[in-house]
């Protein structure tokens, strides 16, 4: 049945360049047509870098997020560390330069009129020394005060007592200022992720604060159980909102008279936006460079202009239709693009370079253009196209994962590897019927090619010399190379066993980047560059109004701070804010600062807090009092070092809750915020890639069976691509290099492409070895005839992976380094270890005449290359 398959295939694709030929300027009308039109699709194109995208809508986490947000507003702000260049945060310069700047940014965004594009909208409070709470007691009612105000003084006395007062308050250190006094904190609070849709998808008017009387909270003592509505629906913040701040804010902070003062380290995800935009830039040059080298390799192996033009011209429609599709189709573009855009770039050139190289084949052999063009697509139509479902079914493997921007690279990688085949099969030959690369004749090289000789070498001339060695060489100790090849493979085994999942945004980048030495200052000095909040609802209204429910909450972040030091900083929640309101209430004495014994007497503290400071109380407990958040600030780790203390964290929430519910049965709690979902991303890419690279291998493996119809033919042909594979991991573990979500990619890619050349070999292989039975001839015509486009195709996958190493973020460099490293490792598996294999089993194809005839159906000729 296969056999019958092939050789339809093969005939197939012989009469596609005379069936195109018949319908050229149908032809012609579609792909131009069709190439507008993605064209114009790609202008519709949005980047989605927020970590929301990662998830699908109804994951639980962000069932909880969106919840959390719905309650509590937006959790991604911007947190700007300045540094006074004078050291000291309380001096009178620095307030006063701290009071202009607060004051300014605050102005600005106060001034915005409605419809004002000014991403400075998106700014819902600035909290800093200038404007921090301090509570008073003032005729048994508490009065929330700015801790400096419009009012800077001058004079000593009153400055050391604003430091006085600001390092008695028990939240401000390290979130204003540093225990060294050396560096001071502005909090930048914006909507994103918070803004809420309305039922046409579009943003909607957020309620208005304060539209709720105190009358109405509900203080009395019950148990009234709570309504939840239709779970909120809140608009992704893109990448653009990010920078647009980001430049808004800049545009202050560095205005001579504050930066002649302020040094400033910013973190959070709209200080990193400008971080990922550059990378996304230098991804975009970096394929440039990748597009130039390969142009420069098909000059050194074609020496003809038009075996430069067209493949070139093939990538560049494959990369266009690929996203013009992605974006008509409504997916959102992230920045794995560039790397689904490196994978198209160099398959699609592999493919180019098939059918050309064959195509010139043929006519060195004396065939006129018609009958080339007949004999290249028959001859290579089909291996192409088995390549590419095996390089699909790779691809399609990576989508087995919840990540959404994942499973957008595996459709864009599947369109990156289908497109190029589908250009070269109904495209080429149309471009090969207007200009054709001609063999390159005596006179030709008498007249040019000898002054362009001394500076090129001719690469293939010298390539297909030193293939002439590689049978002779493996004849003599096939269980030498055998042998070799599976230590390395057990090598990388053991490697692979070493690596471990460590995703850290921040570390990605290059050391001296501004993200990476914000967070390094932030971390070494303020109150941490990561953050996570425990969102806690407890089912019942007022139940925040309860000791034993604060007791427990004040418990649970004792043992949090106490347990895991040396991951938390701090962390903040309706108790702090108890206590503080319950001792200044109480002439500020300091034994006063605890919970209150009864109900009423924290009921009535929380009255008076609500009475002075409502927006602040509403960042902490809904208004019914039943939901409420602890906020853990932490230092920046990798995901692997969170993980190992996660479940622990987890259990000791749990442990909470579980006695919370003695007395309020229907408590629960979510741990949400931007770096749990980050967290909960790394664990479902490190289980998916790991199904997706065995359920790959498994499909490959099939594919394999069914191709060339035995099973010892199907195991010889994949046991050599299961070394490029695991090397990446393996080298990666040896190397003591963490994966992160963009190297997990790696096996699953890798494999795909490495049995792209082995396919080519052993179906040429087979039709030689069926016409005599001679293994070691039809291995030397194999090598003779596969050989140079083998190689040619390897040094362009590898060195298009391999400029990806040249990335100054971790993840696409390790990818390409490591990518790279597999493919040319995966030539040397299929140049000495598949020959090897099949002289050692001694793998014959016996009985597969019906394959010799269905070339010679099509005209080729015993030995003609092979691309």
């Amino acid at each position: 049945m296969m056999k019958r398959i092939m050789n339809g295939m093969s005939a197939y694709f012989g009469r596609v360049p005379d069936w195109l030929r018949r319908r050229k300027i149908l032809a012609w009308l579609f792909f131009v047509a069709a190439t507008a039109f993605f064209t114009v699709g790609m202008s519709r194109a949005k980047f989605d870098t927020a970590i929301e995208g990662w998830f699908e809508k109804d994951d639980p986490l962000i069932v909880a997020f969106d919840w959390f947000h719905n309650d509590f507003g937006s959790d991604d702000h911007l947190y700007i560390v300045y540094k006074p260049k004078d050291g000291d945060v309380f001096s009178a310069q620095s307030l006063t330069t701290l009071r202009d700047f607060h004051r300014e940014l605050e102005s600005r965004v106060r001034g915005l009129k409605p419809g004002d594009p000014s991403a400075l909208r998106h700014v819902v409070k600035v909290n800093s020394l200038i404007n921090a709470p301090v509570l008073r007691s003032t005729d048994g009612a508490l009065v929330s005060r700015s801790l400096v105000g419009d009012d800077v003084p001058s004079d000593k006395a009153r400055l050391e007592a604003i430091r006085s007062v600001a390092r008695s308050q028990k939240t401000f250190p390290l979130f204003y200022f540093s225990k060294d006094d050396r560096y001071g904190g502005i909090l930048v609070e914006t909507d994103f992720g918070a803004i809420p849709l309305g039922a046409d998808g579009k943003p909607a008017q957020a309620a208005e604060a304060g539209n709720v009387e105190i009358a109405d909270l509900g203080l009395e003592d019950g148990h009234v159980e709570v309504s939840r509505e239709e779970r909120p629906k809140f608009k992704q913040t893109e990448m653009t909102d990010y920078i647009a701040l980001m430049n808004d804010i800049k545009a202050i902070m560095y205005k001579p008279e504050y930066a002649k003062q302020f040094e400033y380290y910013a973190v959070g995800n709209t200080a990193a936006a400008e971080n990922n935009l550059q990378m996304i830039s230098e991804m975009g040059m970096l394929n440039a460079v990748a597009l130039l080298i390969m142009m420069l390799l098909l000059w050194f192996f074609f020496r003809s202009l038009s075996a430069i033009v067209w493949p070139i011209v093939i990538v560049v429609l494959s990369v266009v239709w690929m996203v013009g599709i992605t974006s008509w189709l409504g997916f959102p573009v992230t920045s794995f693009v560039m790397i689904a855009v490196m994978l198209t770039l160099a398959v699609g050139i592999a493919d180019t370079v098939h059918v050309i190289s064959a195509y010139l084949a043929a006519r060195r052999g004396g065939d006129d253009h018609p009958t080339a063009m007949r004999h290249s697509f028959a001859h290579v139509g089909a291996a192409c196209l088995l390549t590419t479902i095996v390089n699909i079914v790779a691809m399609v493997a990576l989508s087995i994962t919840p990540i959404v921007p994942i499973k957008v690279f595996s459709f864009m990688c599947v369109l990156g590897v289908g497109l190029p085949l589908f250009f070269s099969i109904y495209l080429l030959p149309l471009m090969l019927d207007l200009w054709a690369p001609k063999p390159q004749s005596g006179q030709l090289r008498n007249r040019y090619a000898r002054s362009i000789a001394k500076l090129f070498p001719d690469f293939a001339r010298r390539v297909s010399a030193a293939l002439d060695h590689v049978v002779p060489t493996v004849e003599k100790r096939p269980y030498a190379f055998i042998t070799a090849f599976v230590a390395l493979f057990a090598l990388c085994l053991y490697g692979a066993s070493l690596t471990r999942v460590d995703t850290d945004p921040v570390a990605s980048f290059p050391k001296d980047s501004p993200i990476r030495k914000s967070a390094e200052v932030v971390d070494a000095h303020m109150m941490g560059a990561q953050s996570m909040e425990i969102y806690l609802d407890f089912g019942q209204v007022n139940a925040l109004h309860d000791p034993f429910v604060l007791r427990e909450i004040e418990k649970l972040q004792t043992k949090i701070g106490s347990k895991y030091g040396d991951l938390v900083v701090q962390t903040t929640s309706l108790v702090e804010t108890v206590k503080d309101s319950y001792m200044t209430l109480n002439d500020g004495r300091s034994d006063m600062y605890r919970i209150p014994d009864t109900r009423d007497a924290v009921s009535q503290t929380l009255f008076l807090f609500n009475q002075s400071n409502p927006e602040d109380r509403r960042k902490l407990a809904t208004d019914n009092y039943d939901r409420s958040r602890i906020s853990v600030r932490l230092y920046d780790r990798g995901s692997y070092e969170y993980t190992r203390t996660w479940s622990e964290i987890q259990s000791d929430i749990d442990e909470t809750v579980a006695t919370i519910r003695t007395k309020y049965p229907e408590a629960k709690v979510s741990i949400t915020g931007m770096l749990p979902l980050l967290m909960q991303g790394a664990d479902y890419l490190t289980r998916s890639e790991l199904s997706s690279f065995g359920l790959a291998l498994v499909l490959i493996s099939v594919i394999l069976l069914l191709l060339f119809g035995s099973v010892k033919a199907g195991a010889i042909a994949l046991i050599p691509n299961l070394i490029p594979a695991i090397l990446a991991y393996g080298m990666l573990g040896l190397t003591n290099t963490p994966l992160d979500v963009t190297t997990m990619m790696i096996a699953p890619i890798i494999i795909g492409i490495a049995v792209d050349d082995t396919v080519h070999f052993v179906m040429r292989y087979r039709y030689e070895v069926v016409q005599d039975g001679d293994i070691r001839r039809a291995l030397r015509t194999t090598i003779q005839d596969t050989g140079l486009s083998i190689v040619f195709t390897t040094l362009i996958l590898g060195l298009g992976f391999g400029v990806m190493a040249f990335a100054t973020n971790a993840g696409p460099a390790n990818l390409g380094f490591y990518g790279s490293m597999a493919i040319l490792i995966g030539l040397l598996n299929d140049l000495f270890f598949l020959p090897a294999l099949i002289i050692a089993f001694d793998l014959k194809f016996r009985g597969d005449t019906a394959d010799v005839a269905s070339h010679a159906q099509v005209g080729l000729p015993a030995g003609s290359a092979d691309a």
